[in-house]
């Protein structure tokens, strides 16, 4: 038993950060946070909302998902340098006369 209700169909973590757009806390109860996901074969948005134990817990994963945020958006930033940098070389590539 994972010691979640049997009517919840996820537990955190079940999303890849590429599927998360949205994560925050709540600022009337610590103990509870939520994210937004594409989720499902039609990648439709929906809103996952979860309560921990503690406040600690909570903010906990909150700020380890921002800092996901964090690395994803540099790796896709560098990802798209390097690409412009390939195109770039590529252009000047095919400008290019062999000699013979």
């Amino acid at each position: 038993s994972s010691g979640h209700p049997a009517e919840w169909p996820l537990r955190p973590g079940e999303h890849t950060i590429f599927k998360v757009f949205y994560v925050s806390h709540d600022s009337q109860d610590l103990k509870i946070f939520s994210y937004i996901a594409r989720d499902g074969p039609d990648n439709t948005f929906k809103c996952y909302v979860f309560k921990a134990k503690k406040k600690s817990q909570a903010l906990r994963v909150v700020r380890t998902m921002g800092q996901a945020f964090e690395v994803v958006h540099k790796l896709q930033k560098q990802k798209e340098s390097n690409k412009a940098k390939k195109e770039k070389s590529t252009d000047c590539d095919s400008a290019l006369i062999p000699l013979l």
